[in-house]
């Protein structure tokens, strides 16, 4: 489990932290100018950009998690009975990547409001489930069902979140970001496919380290040139809004 979320904290990390750090300060002046209105699309824009970068990398984690695995961890007393265990941990943890990042989002909206205990009470709700999925689940699926408890606990939590942001009425535009999330899943889904047969076709049994480094690193890029392009036939707006804030670097900026 320590290892498998090492994985999952380095996606949050390098993404969704910067994300979620920037927006609390603009939601902050947004609610003490009375710009509800932009504070919705301020919310609609950065769980968007999230899912853009959130589901791929979680269906790649999905996909790659034991040759990465190998890769990374497989040496010494770490033999290959640990990396199957670790990367059947990975699986159901990287299943709660976006969870965790629309929750933190949600959060950040009410922290900008200086409402400490909203945020505070979904958490709470959400460590009672985290704890009862884990004794529901451990059983049966070892330290699966407790990765898979974590990612639950963070659906839940991202649910009750989004509910009270949509009763207070803060003019999220739920529907522009529905199209964003569809989109994004699809390129997703087309990206997953072609990992998945480029993987079963360059990734097997026996290959050295070096091998499996340049392998994983063909198919990682691969995968981006995939999704990249996909992103842009489907979804071509949120592409270039990408780019434009992958240039400015400020999300505050594009809202």
């Amino acid at each position: 489990l320590q290892y498998s979320i090492r994985l999952q904290e380095l996606v949050l990390g390098i993404f969704v932290v910067s994300v979620t750090t920037v927006v609390l300060p603009t939601f902050a002046g947004q609610f003490a100018d009375s710009e509800r209105s932009r504070v919705g699309e301020t919310l609609r824009f950065s769980l968007g950009l999230l899912a853009i970068i959130a589901l791929p990398a979680s269906i790649g984690l999905i996909i790659l998690a034991k040759p990465l695995i190998g890769l990374l961890f497989q040496f010494g007393k770490f033999d290959e009975t640990s990396t199957n265990m670790t990367a059947f941990a990975l699986v159901f943890h990287s299943m709660g990547i976006y969870f965790i990042a629309a929750s933190r989002t949600f959060s950040q909206v009410f922290f900008g409001k200086k409402d400490l205990a909203t945020p505070t009470k979904a958490a709470f709700v959400a460590m009672v489930a985290n704890i009862i999925f884990c004794l529901v689940l451990a059983g049966p699926m070892g330290v699966g069902g407790i990765a898979l408890a974590n990612s639950l606990s963070a659906l839940i939590s991202t649910v009750i979140l989004g509910a009270l942001v949509h009763r207070n009425q803060l003019g999220m535009p739920w529907a522009r970001y529905s199209i964003t999330l569809l989109k994004a899943l699809s390129a997703t889904l087309l990206m997953g496919i072609a990992v998945y047969y480029l993987k079963e076709a360059m990734i097997g049994d026996g290959l050295g380290r070096l091998s499996l480094a340049l392998r994983l690193l063909v198919l990682i890029f691969g995968a981006v040139l995939v999704y990249s392009s996909a992103l842009f036939l489907i979804a071509r707006e949120d592409f270039l809004e990408l780019l434009n804030l992958a240039r400015k670097r400020d999300v505050s900026k594009n809202v």
